[in-house]
């Protein structure tokens, strides 16, 4: 069996980077209500398809944001996990090695 080395360090950078993107699409998304609210520039047949078809990208583009969040935050959970077991084993080994009186 091959072993692993986990930097908790490393660990931890990653899941502040993947929080900072996280924290970026949630703005993003927030800002992004323009998207699904196009407007053609008259009242006739093309202008209405446009919008129809504008409005359709916007809704693409936020729920290209939910699944990449989504992603995202299933990765955190896991580093996050991976990161608390290792800091369990860690002090349990360590607690292992103290003298016994």
């Amino acid at each position: 069996m091959n072993a692993v080395k986990v930097e908790p360090a490393v660990i931890e950078a990653a899941i502040k980077e993947y929080t900072a993107i996280r924290d970026e699409l949630v703005t993003a998304y927030t800002k992004s209500d323009p998207l699904v609210k196009i407007k053609g520039p008259g009242k006739d047949r093309p202008s209405e398809v446009y919008a129809l078809a504008a409005n359709k990208v916007g809704r693409d583009h936020l729920q290209a944001n939910l699944d990449l969040r989504t992603a995202i935050e299933g990765r955190i959970s896991l580093l996050q996990a991976t990161l608390d077991q290792y800091r369990q084993t860690d002090q349990g080994n360590a607690s292992d090695l103290k003298p016994k009186d």
